[in-house]
């Protein structure tokens, strides 16, 4: 299987989110958007990708693809990139701890 680790990115916020896919990025950024927007609305619980969408640069873009058998393999890509850049993701132990208000 084929599957991708992304970064979704404010460079005007300095804010990044870390995560990987099944889907092309670009849908996967289509995804994002959506579930933002119902979240706005009250639709849908916080994620923390919403921290990067609010803001109006907000980019995804592609940081490896993965060729996998099992999809604790891809999870294992995302995990490394987690663990070595600054993101919002906050079940990663370079992430300080975050108000929301």
């Amino acid at each position: 299987m084929r599957g991708y680790v992304y970064e979704l990115i404010s460079h005007s916020a300095g804010l990044r989110y870390i995560g990987s896919t099944f889907q092309p990025p670009q849908r996967m950024m289509s995804k994002h958007v959506q579930t933002y927007k119902d979240f706005i609305r009250g639709g849908r619980p916080f994620h923390p990708s919403y921290l990067v969408l609010a803001h109006r640069d907000a980019k995804l873009f592609a940081l490896e693809e993965v060729e996998f058998d099992e999809y604790y393999e891809l999870a294992l890509h995302e995990t490394k990139y987690q663990k070595d850049m600054r993101c919002v993701n906050l079940k990663t132990k370079k992430t300080e701890p975050i108000q929301i208000i």
